[in-house]
């Protein structure tokens, strides 16, 4: 045979694989974009992460936002949204009971394989799912508060005119302080605490984690080389791997019998669940989207209405004279209503243009097709004898599945990558 000694480039390689296969690649990037240079802190960044049972009351801003914007029928958008998120101890038997009950009653099944799944993913994934859902509300959550707080100052400090006079400016003046100092401090503490950053690298956890046992229970994990990297760190995908391989391949016999319940049971429940969540999800976001749009070019409109109205008063009042102080106190109420409503018009056409509604409508209707073509390449291979089921087409399905839910993830953090928490100037 054919035989070549290995060269320093090889080496180097080899080398390399090793080293990202132990120890996640964690480059130095420049924090937050805002210009200080740091060594990205990695895994470490969650030592100080406490995991909590239920999400915080006051950073349901965002979800307040679709409950109310999302038409919803028969449900109340001024609901309760507070959650409850489902611990690592009970998830067993909770969400994850039904993967686990399939996985054990297998034909020919790995007796103690359900249980490593249980352990080394399922675990996982409800502590950084759990961990997630409290980051997102606190980052969305967050620049939702600071558009609505920055409408609110500018509006407060003008309401003195058709209120109080000018002696008082000083208490509203204080308020629109009150209310700027909030919003500086909502940015300070989201950019110290990285929830941008972490958000994003704990819900990649996550989902590699959700969609994994399916891929463990047929030995396909992907491969190595096929992994996103992150572009500030890659310890999400390191994480997730490890975890994989702690589980390790079923000590079974692939039978087609094994193969067929796989696909029913398994891979086709898994694909129809997430494509009608996605479904739904673009059905949701495109309706929020285009009722953001109609409140904030219906208040652009009062504006108009508002200009309008003064400007057939003056007109008026140069035919027959208004009494002087009455014209001073319309003048007031008509610039106020002036500052008030572009002001708000523009904080719900940025809360749109930040939420990006229309575009993660998009990605998840695509989505959703997609994992639609999957499902049906998945019914055609249950219709066939057990003859044609072999281990090389069901594993391309679940890889092809698992791809599009990768792809997805890649979508929506593209779209959400540069919008780090801020001011809304």
């Amino acid at each position: 045979c054919l035989r070549s000694e290995p060269t320093a480039d090889r080496e180097q390689a080899l080398a390399r694989l090793v080293r990202e296969a132990l120890h996640p690649a964690e480059p130095d990037r420049v924090a937050n974009g805002h210009g200080a240079p740091n060594a990205h802190p990695g895994a470490s960044a969650l030592d100080a992460t406490h995991w909590r049972a239920r999400s915080n009351p006051f950073g349901q801003a965002y979800r307040r936002i679709e409950a109310l914007f999302g038409g919803e029928k028969g449900r109340n958008p001024w609901r309760d949204l507070r959650m409850t998120y489902e611990t690592p101890d009970a998830i067993g038997a909770g969400s994850g009971a039904e993967v686990l009950e399939v996985t054990r009653t297998m034909p020919g099944a790995d007796p103690g394989f359900a249980q490593k799944i249980e352990d080394a993913v399922l675990r996982r994934f409800a502590w950084a799912d759990g961990i997630s859902s409290r980051l997102s509300d606190a980052y969305r959550g967050g620049m939702i508060v600071n558009f609505m707080l920055s409408a609110f100052a500018i509006v407060g400090g003008m309401a003195y005119m058709p209120f109080a006079d000018s002696k008082a400016k000083w208490a509203f003046a204080l308020f629109e302080f009150a209310l700027l100092s909030a919003i500086l401090l909502i940015t300070f503490f989201g950019q110290r605490k990285r929830w941008h950053g972490r958000w994003f690298e704990t819900r990649r956890v996550a989902e590699y984690l959700r969609h994994s046992p399916l891929l463990l229970t047929l030995g396909a994990a992907r491969a190595p080389g096929r992994w996103p990297r992150g572009t500030e760190t890659s310890w999400p995908e390191h994480y997730a791997r490890h975890a994989l391989r702690e589980v390790g391949l079923p000590h079974v016999a692939v039978t087609p019998a094994y193969l067929r319940q796989a696909l029913t049971d398994l891979l086709d429940k898994h694909v129809t669940v997430q494509r009608d969540y996605h479904h739904a999800k673009a059905s949701k976001l495109t309706t929020v989207h285009h009722n953001l749009d109609r409140l904030s070019e219906a208040l652009f409109q009062l504006a108009v209405v508002s200009v309008a109205a003064y400007l057939s008063v003056m007109i008026f009042n140069a035919w027959r004279p208004i009494e002087k102080h009455a014209l001073k106190e319309i003048a007031n109420v008509f610039t106020f209503l002036g500052v008030l409503l572009p002001t708000f018009g523009g904080a719900i056409a940025g809360i749109r243009f930040f939420g990006d509604f229309e575009r993660f409508a998009a990605i998840s209707e695509v989505t959703a097709g997609k994992l639609d073509a999957v499902h049906a390449r998945v019914a055609l291979l249950i219709q066939a004898p057990d003859s044609e089921i072999d281990y090389g087409p069901v594993a391309d399905l679940a890889h092809a599945a698992d791809d599009i839910v990768v792809t997805e993830i890649e979508n929506w953090q593209a779209v959400f990558g540069g919008k780090h928490i801020t001011v809304p100037v």
